[in-house]
């Protein structure tokens, strides 16, 4: 991801390079806006006697936007420029309660006091000489932990979301804290190839899944595994569990044929382990899922596929494949294959649907 330009402003900071007004007003010409790293206040924030909230302080609010920065990816916060009017830049309008950048800076620094046990490595604040009083730039790393206020006795946790510095409420916090929250983000792909064999009055459909399996998220799967359900005939399949059939909607299978509830054997990725965030494993499944249909106008099967992760609720998928009525090239032995890409959709709630359809009315539900 490229880097922005308020990124590169906190990471000049952070370094040690001191702002200057110039640079502070080459950030206004280039209409450099406000981010999940920069935040712009006016002097009257800090020139009013109370904060925006009732019963706090100037101080108050200073501190909130440093935590919010420390709990995100770090962040600048520059007092003493206004909104924009949405056709001219920002103008400056300084802070005027100190009379000397050095009271400045010591004010600044007391306001994070209380959060210093909490703030690693320690925030940068500067003050600046501009007409008509002071522009405060503070530069604020991301902290190794969770950076906690104190108001009015109780605990308060900030955030930085986007362009807004944000309270976030204590159940939420101690969900991510405890791990609560922390699911992984699987994304399934991969192509099936397809076994057509004709014998007296059927045909018979087996398909073979090759799955690629992606880590989308940032969270890594102990020993992940996939497994499927649907409908079909053949050796080797296994009952459903109940939990199994509470999730599936079994739509009217085909009439005048048995058709059973299959879950196939789970498969373990080949290296077993960990499985890290962003890698994408390819499992080359071995087993195969049949069913028989009496004509050939074309053929649609829905599957459930499922992935597996220790400590992690199990993930469902509904499995969605075509095969469009074509000349495949028959072998005198009256079989034909074709490689087709089977679609995956995650269902976080809901039910699965398991089927078999063709052209006939009697593959619909």
């Amino acid at each position: 991801m490229p880097t922005t330009k308020q990124q590169s402003f906190l990471q000049e900071l952070l370094n040690g390079t001191a702002p200057t007004l110039e640079r502070i007003q080459h950030l206004l010409h280039e209409r450099v806006e406000e981010n999940l790293h920069l935040d712009y206040k006016a002097g009257r924030w800090l020139d009013q006697q109370r904060g925006t909230k009732k019963g706090s302080r100037p101080s108050d609010e200073v501190r909130r936007y440093i935590a919010g920065f420390a709990n995100a990816e770090g962040g600048v916060l520059i007092i003493g420029v206004a909104e924009a009017d949405g056709k001219n830049q920002r103008p400056v309008e300084p802070v005027t309660r100190w009379k000397s950048r050095e009271e400045g800076e010591r004010w600044l620094s007391d306001c994070a006091t209380a959060l210093r046990p909490f703030l690693s490595p320690v925030p940068r604040f500067h003050v600046l000489d501009v007409e008509g009083g002071h522009l405060a730039v503070v530069a604020v790393p991301r902290s190794y932990s969770l950076v906690v206020c104190e108001e009015n006795s109780d605990v308060a946790h900030y955030f930085r979301l986007h362009d807004k510095t944000t309270r976030v409420p204590g159940y939420l916090v101690q969900d991510l804290v405890l791990g609560r929250r922390q699911q992984p983000v699987v994304q399934l792909g991969g192509e099936f190839t397809v076994a057509l064999e004709r014998q007296q009055d059927l045909l018979y459909v087996s398909h073979k899944p090759q799955v690629k399996v992606r880590n989308e998220g940032d969270i890594w799967l102990e020993s992940p595994v996939i497994g499927y359900l649907a409908l079909c005939t053949g050796k080797g399949i296994q009952p459903m569990s109940n939990s199994a059939r509470q999730r599936c909607r079994v739509l009217t299978p085909i009439q005048g044929h048995q058709v059973n509830f299959a879950r196939m054997p789970m498969f373990r990725s080949a290296n077993g382990g960990l499985m890290d965030p962003y890698v994408e494993y390819r499992m080359d499944i071995g087993h195969l899922l049949t069913f028989a249909t009496e004509d050939w106008p074309g053929a649609r099967w829905g599957a459930a596929a499922l992935v597996l992760s220790r400590g992690h609720r199990a993930m469902w998928f509904q499995v969605e494949c075509e095969i469009a009525n074509q000349d495949f090239g028959w072998s005198r032995d009256n079989r034909a294959t074709v490689e087709v890409k089977p679609t995956y959709t995650f269902v976080p709630e809901g039910p699965i649907d398991l089927y078999i359809r063709s052209g006939a009315d009697d593959f619909r539900p």
